[in-house]
């Protein structure tokens, strides 16, 4: 318990500063995210791999960059956001093409791979198999938190707003996008540790209760209304917000659906860990598993986050 406090700890201080230096470029936010997405994306191969779903490990941990560079490029081109969709698909598919003729193009060891694995499939077939597979490992989570590197940049996606401190309203989008996981997930373990009761998903998450669950999205709408009061009574959030028609029921909303993403982030990657047969995504973090384990509830979450954005602009 000690360690995992520490770790928690430590984490927790990385993303403050991560936050502090965004505040002179949002870039190293953009950085921030990349990372997490590189070595997710690893321990997401990993775990389809486990599970008998063989991929590239390699052709999955280049996607985030990939992916990274065609959200930049229609952000600093001010292209609409579903050219933005178009390109990733794009690149999906074209990644996916280019794997499958890599795996045929390196015929000897696809081939001792068949043998290794006692697979009685053609060549073709593997490779395309394979290629899908490792689309599977790229897609989660990356694509899912590269959306925060979009509501890093709203005001990049919205040039024709002639609102006033905009780009702040990043800072306090990416705020509630790490708050609520880390709320959710911290109120759910202490209510369901104390009020223990009826399991949530006992045979996918043994240790998560319904009163956990229910606690943690009830503790964390509390808590966001008096961030959301806190922030509306300064000058600057509180112009942007009154621009934008930011209102206190807007985010108590938000934190509800946030908080179920959140929660159905974790179960989903507790089933994806149990079909692979593993305790943890990977060891990177003491007492606290890999970066999966940790950025599960992100990774839902950004999408709720994003549309939630997406639909008050």
């Amino acid at each position: 318990m000690k360690q995992r406090v520490l770790t928690g700890v430590v984490l927790l201080l990385i993303l403050i500063a991560v936050f502090f230096a965004r505040e002179f470029s949002s870039y190293v936010f953009d950085i921030f995210i990349l990372t997490i997405c590189f070595f997710a994306s690893y321990e997401s191969s990993r775990l389809f791999r486990k599970m008998g779903l063989y991929n590239s490990w390699i052709i999955a941990m280049i996607y985030p960059i990939l992916s990274y560079i065609c959200i930049l490029v229609s952000l600093l081109n001010k292209l609409p956001f579903y050219y933005a969709i178009i390109l990733q698909v794009a690149l999906i598919l074209l990644i996916i093409a280019i794997s499958y003729f890599i795996f045929l193009i390196f015929k000897k060891q696809s081939q001792n791979e068949l043998k290794t694995r006692s697979l009685k499939i053609s060549l073709s077939h593997y490779a395309f198999n394979k290629s899908v597979h490792t689309c599977f490992a790229m897609l989660y989570p990356s694509v899912l938190l590269l959306l925060l590197t979009l509501l890093n940049h709203i005001s990049l996606m919205y040039p024709s707003l002639n609102i006033e401190n905009l780009d702040k309203l990043s800072f306090f989008a990416l705020l509630i996008a790490f708050l609520i996981p880390i709320l959710t997930d911290t109120f759910g373990m202490i209510v369901g540790s104390l009020f223990k009761g009826k399991k949530l998903c006992e045979k996918i998450s043994p240790n998560k209760t319904i009163s956990g669950a229910i606690g943690g999205i009830v503790l964390s709408v509390l808590v966001m209304a008096c961030v959301f009061v806190i922030f509306d009574s300064t000058a600057v959030f509180g112009e942007l917000f009154s621009n934008i028609n930011l209102q206190i029921w807007h985010i108590l909303v938000l934190t509800v659906f946030a908080s179920v993403a959140c929660e159905c982030g974790d179960v989903f990657e507790s089933w994806l860990k149990r079909r692979a047969g593993v305790k943890d995504s990977g060891e990177i973090f003491p007492a606290h598993g890999g970066i999966l384990d940790r950025f599960d509830s992100h990774a839902f979450n950004a999408v709720i986050i994003l549309l939630f954005f997406l639909v008050l602009l």
